[in-house]
Parts: C-alpha cells; sequence; structure tokens
C-alpha cells in the first residue's frame, strides 16, 4: 500500500526527534524550493512560531513551529483505533438501545393520561434503531422486538383514541379527535420509514463487516511498512547527523582557508610596505652620501683656500685687519663645515641602521610566508578531503531518498507553468498597459475638454467685459459731449452777457471765475467724494457695531464667575477659537498685499537680473508667500481639530493661548511694515519661520490624531507647492540668464533646465488639482 500523505489537522510523530504534533501548513515555500510541512509541536522544541524569514505561514508560540519533508513524518493511526473501540462494544449498545425501548411505553401512558394527546420519540426511536443495526450479532432480534413494541404503542394509543371518543360529546374532543387521528397516520408512516431505515442499516452492517476485515488487513501492512518506514528514517537521521559534521568541517575548512588568506594578503601588503621603505630608505643614503662628497669637496677647497690665505697672510704679515676677519669669517665657515659633516654621518648612520632593521623584518616576513604557504597548502588537501566526503554524503542522501527522478518531473513542470505563467503575465502587463493608455488618452481628453471650455469662458468673459468697458466709454462720452453742449451753450451766454455788461467786466470776470468748478463738473471725482463718504460712514457704523461687541462682551463677563477669566480657564479657550480665524484673515490679506506690490516680472533678461531688485523682490514674496501658506494650512487644521476635538482636549489649547499670541505679533510686525512702505527683500522671516514651526511642532504634539478638512488640507498644500515652484523657477531662470551659451550645454545648465521643466510640469499639475478640487 501507499503511505499516508499527511493532512492539515492530522497528528503526526517527527521520525528523529521523538515529538508529537499536528499539522499546520502543507505547501510550497518562500525560504526553499519543495514540498514543506509546517507542524505545530505539542513541546517547546521547535525552531520558530510559524514565520520564516518575514513570512508567516502558520501561527504558535515561539519554539513550538517547525518545517520538514514528508519523509521526516510519520501520521498516527488514531481513527482505526477509535472504530476499534466503536466495533468492540456493539452488545453493550444494543442492550441499552432495548432498555430505551422498553421504557418508551410507560413513558408514553404517563404522558397520555397528562396531556391526552400521545406524543412518540421519532429521534430518539431513530438513534436507537441506528445504534441497533451497529450490532451484527444481535440486529434480528433487536429489530424484531423494535417493530414489536412500536405494534403496542400504536395498539395503546389507539385504544385511549377510543376511549376518548366515547367520553367525548363536545366540539373541543372532537377537534382533540381529529388531531389525534392526523398523529396516528403520520406515526403510522413513520414506522414504515424506520422500518426501511433499519433494513438498510443491516445490508450497509453486512457490507461493514467486509471493510473492517479488509481494514485489519491493511493496519498489518501499515505496521509492517511503519517498521520499514523507521528503519529507513533511522539510517537517513544518521546520514543527515554525518552531512550536517561533514558541513561544519566543510565551513571550517573554508573560514581557514579565508583567514589564510587575509593574512597572506596583509602579509603581501606589508612585504611591498616594507620594499617601498627599503627603496626610499636607499635613495636617502644615496642623497646623503651625495651631499657629503659635496660637503667634503666644498671643505678641501675651503682648507686651500685657507692655505692661501695663511700665506699670504705670512708674506704680507701684519698689514691689515681685514685680512684677520676673513680668516675668522673662514673658521666660523669651517666650523660650521664640521658641523655639517658630523650631522651628515649621525645621518647616514641612522639610515644604516634602518636599512638593517627593514632587511631583518623582510626576511622574517619572507620566513612567515613560507611557513603560511605550507599550511595553505595542508588546509587546501583538507578542503579537498572535505569536499570529497560532501560528495560521497550527499551521494548517500540522494540514494537513500530516492527522490531525483519525482523532482526532475516537478521541476519540468514547474518550469513550464512558471512560463506559461510569464506568458499570461506578458499578456495582462500589455493589456493593463493598453488600458493605461486609453485611460490616459481619456483623461487627456476630458482635461484638453475642460481646459478648452475653460478658455471658451474666459474669452466669454473678456468679451462680456469689453462690451461692458465699451457701453462705459459710450456712456461715458455721451456724458462728454453733454458737458461740451452744456459748456457751449454758457460760453455764448457769457459772451452776451459780456456785450451786456462792458461796464461791469471785472465782476462779471469774478463771477464767472468762481462758476467754473459749477461748469466744470467732473463727474469721477464727484463720484469719488461720495464713494469715500460712504465708506466713511460705513466704517463708522462698523466702529459703532465693534464698540457695541466689545461692550456687550464686557457685561457678559461681569455676570460670569470669578474663574472665568482666569488664566488657562474657558475665557481663554474661546480667545484661542477667535485668535486662529483672525490669523488666518491676517495671513490671507498680507499674502494678497504682497502679491499686488511685488507683480510677477514680465521677462527675465541680464539687465533686470544685475541693475534692477524686480526678481530679488519677486523671490522674496514667493518665499514670503510659502511660508504663509503654510502657517494658514496648519491654522485650518487646527480649526477643524478644535471644531472637533473633546472638551479636555479644548482646555488643554486654551492653556496655550498666551503661547499663540505672541505668534500673532510676527504678522502684525510684517503688516506693520507693509502699512509704512517698508516691506521689501531685505526684511528678516526667521520670525515667521519661528511661529510655523512653533504652531507644527504643537499640532504633532497634541492635535495630530483630531478629525482632518481634507479638502483644505489640499487646496493649502496646492497653494504651497505653487508658491515654492514659481519661487524655484524665478531663481533657476534668473541664474540661466546669467550663464554663458557655454554654460548652458554644460552639467550645470542641463541640470537647470531640468529642474525648470520638473517645476513648471509640478506648476501644471497643480492647476490640474485645483480645477478638480470642490
Amino acid at each position: 500500500m501507499a503511505e499516508k500523505v499527511p493532512k492539515i489537522g492530522s497528528r503526526v510523530e517527527i521520525v528523529g526527534k521523538d515529538v508529537k504534533g499536528k499539522v499546520a501548513f502543507v505547501g510550497n515555500t518562500n525560504f526553499s524550493s519543495g514540498k514543506w510541512f509546517g507542524v505545530i509541536l505539542d513541546e517547546p522544541k521547535g525552531k520558530n512560531n510559524g514565520c520564516v524569514q518575514g513570512k508567516a505561514y502558520f501561527t504558535c508560540p515561539d519554539n513550538y513551529g517547525i518545517f520538514v519533508r514528508q519523509t521526516q513524518l510519520l501520521v498516527l493511526d488514531e481513527d482505526i483505533g477509535t472504530k476499534g473501540r466503536a466495533s468492540s462494544s456493539p452488545s453493550t449498545g444494543s442492550m441499552e438501545n432495548i432498555s430505551s425501548v422498553k421504557e418508551a411505553p410507560e413513558k408514553r401512558r404517563k404522558s397520555s393520561f397528562t396531556t391526552n394527546i400521545p406524543k412518540f420519540p421519532t429521534d430518539k426511536g431513530a438513534k436507537d434503531a441506528a445504534n441497533m443495526a451497529e450490532a451484527p450479532s444481535h440486529g434480528s432480534s433487536s429489530s424484531s422486538l423494535k417493530s414489536s413494541m412500536i405494534e403496542e404503542n400504536a395498539s395503546e394509543n389507539s385504544a385511549d383514541i377510543i376511549s376518548i371518543k366515547n367520553a367525548a360529546s363536545t366540539l373541543e374532543f372532537k377537534g382533540l379527535l381529529l388531531q389525534k387521528d392526523q398523529e396516528i397516520d403520520s406515526l403510522k408512516n413513520e414506522i414504515k420509514d424506520l422500518n426501511e431505515k433499519i433494513e438498510t442499516l443491516k445490508i450497509k452492517r453486512l457490507e461493514d463487516q467486509s471493510k473492517i476485515k479488509e481494514a485489519e488487513k491493511t493496519k498489518i501492512q501499515v505496521q509492517q511498512l511503519l517498521e520499514y518506514k523507521a528503519k529507513i528514517t533511522e539510517v537517513q537521521a544518521d546520514l543527515q547527523r554525518q552531512l550536517t559534521q561533514a558541513k561544519k568541517e566543510a565551513k571550517e575548512a573554508i573560514e581557514a582557508k579565508e583567514q589564510h588568506a587575509e593574512e597572506m594578503s596583509d602579509l603581501a601588503e606589508a612585504m611591498e610596505l616594507a620594499t617601498l621603505d627599503k627603496e626610499m630608505a636607499e635613495e636617502k643614503c644615496e642623497t646623503l652620501q651625495a651631499e657629503l662628497e659635496q660637503t667634503k669637496e666644498k671643505l678641501e677647497e675651503l682648507q686651500i683656500d685657507y692655505e692661501i690665505l695663511k700665506t699670504e697672510m705670512s708674506d704680507k704679515g701684519g698689514d691689515g685687519t681685514a685680512t684677520l676677519y676673513q680668516v675668522k669669517q673662514l673658521e666660523q665657515q669651517n666650523e660650521r663645515l664640521k658641523e655639517a659633516l658630523v650631522k651628515m654621518r649621525d645621518l647616514s648612520a641612522q639610515e644604516k641602521q634602518e636599512y638593517q632593521r627593514t632587511q631583518k623584518e623582510l626576511d622574517q616576513a619572507k620566513s612567515e610566508i613560507s611557513e603560511l604557504s605550507r599550511a595553505k597548502e595542508k588546509l587546501s588537501l583538507l578542503v579537498d578531503d572535505y569536499e570529497k566526503q560532501l560528495g560521497e554524503l550527499k551521494e548517500q542522501v540522494d540514494a537513500a531518498l530516492g527522490s531525483e527522478e519525482m523532482i526532475e518531473l516537478l521541476t519540468e513542470r514547474n518550469l513550464a507553468l512558471e512560463d506559461r505563467v510569464r506568458e499570461l503575465q506578458v499578456l495582462v502587463d500589455d493589456l493593463e498597459r493598453l488600458q493605461d493608455v486609453n485611460d490616459q488618452l481619456q483623461e487627456t481628453a476630458k482635461e484638453t475638454e475642460l481646459e478648452l471650455r475653460e478658455e471658451v469662458d474666459m474669452l466669454n468673459a473678456k468679451i462680456l467685459e469689453g462690451q461692458r468697458k465699451l457701453e462705459a466709454t459710450q456712456e461715458a462720452i455721451a456724458d462728454y459731449e453733454q458737458t461740451i453742449q452744456k459748456f457751449r451753450d454758457q460760453t455764448e451766454q457769457l459772451r452776451e452777457t459780456n456785450h451786456e455788461l462792458q461796464m461791469q467786466l471785472q465782476k462779471e470776470s469774478d463771477r464767472v471765475a468762481m462758476s467754473k468748478p459749477v461748469e466744470y463738473f467732473d463727474f469721477k471725482v464727484k463720484y469719488a467724494e461720495t464713494k469715500a463718504f460712504a465708506r466713511a460712514v460705513e466704517m463708522d457704523l462698523r466702529r459703532l457695531e465693534v464698540q457695541e461687541a466689545t461692550q456687550h462682551v464686557n457685561y457678559l463677563c461681569a455676570f460670569m464667575p470669578d474663574n472665568f477669566l482666569c488664566r488657562g480657564s474657558d475665557h481663554d479657550a474661546i480667545l484661542v477659537l477667535l485668535l486662529i480665524p483672525r490669523m488666518i484673515t491676517k495671513a490671507e490679506i498680507l499674502a494678497s498685499q504682497v502679491k499686488e506690490k511685488f507683480p510677477c516680472p514680465e521677462e527675465i533678461s541680464k539687465d533686470i537680473v544685475l541693475k534692477t531688485h524686480k526678481i530679488d523682490q519677486y523671490s522674496f514674496a514667493n518665499r514670503l508667500l510659502y511660508q504663509l501658506y503654510f502657517l494658514q494650512s496648519l491654522l485650518h487644521q487646527y480649526s477643524s481639530a478644535l471644531n472637533h476635538c473633546n472638551m479636555e482636549l479644548f482646555m488643554k489649547i486654551g492653556t496655550l493661548y498666551m503661547e499663540m499670541a505672541v505668534q500673532e505679533k510676527a504678522l502684525d510686525f510684517y503688516i506693520d511694515l507693509l502699512r509704512k512702505d517698508q516691506l521689501d527683500e531685505n526684511v528678516n522671516l526667521d520670525a515667521l519661520i519661528k511661529s510655523v514651526i512653533y504652531f507644527y511642532n504643537l499640532y504633532s504634539v497634541h492635535l495630530s490624531s483630531e478629525t482632518v478638512d481634507c479638502t483644505s488640507l489640499m487646496a493649502d498644500h496646492m497653494k504651497l507647492i505653487g508658491a515654492a515652484c514659481e519661487s524655484i523657477h524665478t531663481d533657476i531662470s534668473s541664474v540661466k540668464v546669467l550663464l554663458d551659451n557655454s554654460g548652458e550645454s554644460s552639467e550645470f545648465g542641463i541640470l537647470l533646465r531640468d529642474v525648470c521643466t520638473y517645476s513648471d510640469d509640478v506648476r501644471q499639475f497643480v492647476k490640474k488639482i485645483r480645477r478638480r478640487l470642490p
């Protein structure tokens, strides 16, 4: 018979370790090829917890899991034992069923007296019949006894029903009789079904007896196979132990070989260094000897000069003091040369000593190298022996397992399936690429359609604006014509009055001068005056509303408890709620004013970069806008988090009001500079950066787990990215303008060009995302 294959959930014993467990995984793994079995052991003698190399195949406690091959598993035959135990006691089960059948009529009689409605235990009777059928020796007697008992119960139930019919005289008893008749019919049908089931169970029991005999034969064969398998596993375990020992020895030999190679390389390096030192020492020695010879020649020349001078002095006698002075100088030079000679001798002696030392070290290194080469030869011989032993052990293991052919077949099938999977994967990739291309084309078509629609809308808006301007200009022209006509009429009247009033010319001229502002009526000035007057009235009304609101708040605070206005109380929390939107509006006002004050230059040329400050101002404006947009995004997150947080966190944030109020002064500082027209590229942005860092750190500590308004966050981040890209684009374009033609073709110029294109692409993506935001 074939060996029983363990399945998931079956109890197994691991050969060679004397440990039992339960199979939890069957299949291929990532750490090795082939079929592996994952077993949860009963004792902590495993190697893992079901997880190998970061992938979990099953779960169990640490050191309770192990992966083995099928040849190392022995399936425990627990099912056969349970069947044998069940078949060994058929007589007892049949006797119990018979006693339960005997007790059933008495229970039915009791129930008929109490409820006057007979009840038949159908489920229990079926179970008893099944248990009786499991006993082959007493099957016929128990079935006949069962049928007779059922007939007796039916007769007793019919007698009860007849007595009830005689006693019944009302409609209620008739209804009960009808119900009992129906129950009797159903019980008779159930009796027929149970008899049929008993017959089928008898036939099955005969078939089971033949199967049990075959199972006993197979059990004997399985035991023989298990004994043979145990012997094979013992041999395999011994071979595996020998193989592991050989692998360990081979590893040790390889490590020793690697250490020897490293030592040899170190010695070779030391030899090279020593040879280099030797060459350097020889060169120094040669140079010193040359210098020594030169100094000797100089000394001989000086001695000759000295003797010449002595002879001259002896010839001349003591004529002049100059000769004595020269003699002293020559003596000093001689002394210096002597000192130099002594030093040169010392240096040459030191060089000789160093040369001797290096020679000795070289000799020692050569001897060590020879010894190490001998050790290397010995170790190489040992490695060859171990490799031969390893090959023999592998051959023995392969012969014991006898699974090379199956592995080859499985590998061929696996390779064929992998090729098929690769082909299908290629087809899937092609289809996915086509789908992506189709999606991209659809998206580009939609985007171009949206862009064209936006352009059409913009052109329509421009046309409408042009029409409005045209109408306004026409109205202005009509007003101007009316004023010109009035002016002409008035000039004619003045001419007539001049002719009539020649005597009072001075008075009339003064009157005309006073009436000129009325005559030359400027509608624009009048409109501006009315608008300024309306604005002043509106400002007064707003000032009045603010005063009333502050007075109202003061009145409300007067009725609040004393702890309401304490530091860190509810009042500070409310002030934080008011502070966040106020800072957002201030940042928005500052950003809009900065955009108006520092517009984008139409073109970036070399003259503009070198002679003006427009590029510096625009880049400063972009940096300031970046910081302002960053602060706005953080403050929007604060507002959404504070609107949805719990009371404890809200009060905790309220305790930080004084620190937050200090950060508001940075915005007030830049607004004040903008009001005084002192905001330019020389202003430092450290205060704004510090406030941004403060709010960022505070949010990450307290409010990072709260809900965030994703649409506003996305819009703020798009503003941030747009400002950053605009700043990068201006700086890079200004640098590109300053580069020459040769600089543009260099690596730096190509890098600048790539960064500029990337920033343009990012800006286009930002525009698309803004367009799709709700």
